[in-house]
């Protein structure tokens, strides 16, 4: 089954102890978005991207008598549904799941959390608020669910375009939502005036995009990232055997053939977390101080030891 064309059936094959890390992943990510906006973003005045971001730009206009959190209920209904028509039903219960548990916790916290007269400067706001939504996207797409709203939209988009990463996408859709927050800015007190524009606001928006897109695309492939080690040595049996058994990595021989000596030999070639670098160092100095080592990183490993080919984001 091709993973990239059956998103669906995909998300029938989950097992029991996936479903509870899941679980775990969205309590965090609820936490994380309802904290983040209502104690950052929103008191700070900057546009955070997302639903949210829409919902915070139309709450200032005070002319709807509810919260931002049921603004984002109602704006997801259409974006839901193609959610559902993309990944199936047990998507959109986790996704609802997500969307009833950060727009309840986001009205808690504004009615009796948040002080009635609190407020944040935009740098702080930037950083904290961006961090813990960054962390949250992050958390909420590797529970095989969503926040809603935008968070689909990347889901569909990146079905297509699977060389870009997510956080790349929120670039794009999260900026267009902060250039829409700017505007309805300079439109609030009537009329578009460069007296209503703030360029600290849209400055300050921009960066918290960026650092909330680095935090996302740290929990989504941060853990995946592995280095590729290359060796040439000729003491390649003792070498391997080693770091089979004492750092519990495989170890694939290439056949090599030395350009200016044109000896035949075999490589080493092995991928391992970057904490099993030092280890693998040492057995090789230990063995063959001759040797020559060649070390590059591995953005993602996926396979037996490392998250599972059928386990990755959507």
């Amino acid at each position: 089954m091709n993973i990239l064309d059956k998103p669906k059936e995909l998300m029938k094959k989950i097992p029991f102890k996936h479903r509870m890390k899941d679980f775990g992943l969205l309590i965090v990510a609820i936490v994380f978005y309802a904290v983040g906006t209502s104690f950052f973003f929103g008191p700070s005045g900057l546009t955070p991207g997302g639903l949210s971001g829409i919902a915070m730009t139309l709450e200032r206009f005070d002319f709807l008598p509810f919260g931002k959190g049921i603004i984002v209920l109602i704006l997801n209904v259409p974006v839901i549904i193609l959610g559902i028509r993309k990944f199936g039903w047990r998507f959109f219960a986790s996704t609802i799941a997500a969307i009833l548990g950060s727009s309840g916790l986001m009205e808690l916290l504004d009615n009796f959390a948040v002080p009635q007269n609190y407020s944040i400067d935009p740098l702080p706001a930037a950083l904290g608020g961006g961090v813990l939504i960054g962390i949250s996207v992050g958390c909420v797409l590797r529970a095989r669910a969503t926040f809603g709203g935008t968070d689909i939209i990347v889901k569909v988009l990146r079905l297509r375009f699977r060389y870009m990463q997510t956080g790349t996408f929120y670039i794009f859709v999260d900026g267009a939502i902060v250039v829409f927050g700017t505007v309805c800015a300079m439109l609030q007190k009537g009329g578009i005036s460069l007296e209503n524009f703030s360029p600290d606001i849209l400055i300050y928006s921009v960066i918290a995009i960026f650092v909330q897109s680095h935090f996302a695309n740290m929990v989504l492939y941060g853990s995946d990232e592995a280095r590729m080690i290359y060796i040439i040595t000729t003491k390649e049996a003792e070498i391997s055997e080693r770091i089979n058994k004492e750092l519990h990595s495989g170890v694939t021989y290439l056949q090599g053939k030395g350009a200016y000596t044109e000896n035949d030999r075999q490589i080493l070639m092995c991928a391992m977390r970057k904490q099993q670098l030092p280890g693998a160092k040492t057995i090789v100095l230990q063995e063959d101080p001759a040797a020559f080592m060649i070390v590059t990183s591995a953005s993602q490993v996926l396979g037996k030891g490392y998250k599972s080919l059928d386990e990755e984001e959507l």
